[in-house]
């Protein structure tokens, strides 16, 4: 049986080297699309991010209030939620205009230095 040419294994798996995956398509919603009525506008949302950051910290305080987050992972989470709220507060700056104050530099490395 004779191997296949270059250009037989390139069609066969497609421009970038692979071949598509056979998947079943079945009936039901299509959960990618979104229809926007009203003038479209280009750029990030900060809105949306900042509610989403908002409801997550939320959710993260009522985890921490009843005992549903393990208390060694409180400090974790506390930071987690801060280093997202100052990037909305940054984000919030630069679209009004103002110059956005830059992040602070990171902390040096606890083992920097040894070997």
């Amino acid at each position: 049986m004779p191997e296949a040419t270059e250009a037989q294994k390139r069609a066969k798996l497609g421009q970038y080297g692979f071949g598509a995956a056979k998947v079943a398509t079945k009936a039901g919603p299509i959960i990618g699309s979104r229809l926007v009525f009203g003038e479209q506008i280009k750029g990030e949302s900060v809105a949306e991010f900042s509610r989403a950051v908002e409801s997550g910290q939320q959710a993260a305080s009522e985890a921490m209030e009843t005992m549903a987050a393990p208390r060694e992972l409180h400090d974790s989470i506390k930071h987690y939620f801060g280093t997202l709220d100052a990037k909305v507060k940054q984000q919030q700056k630069a679209k009004e205009g103002a110059p956005a104050a830059p992040p602070p530099p990171a902390a040096p490395a606890k083992d920097a230095g040894k070997k």
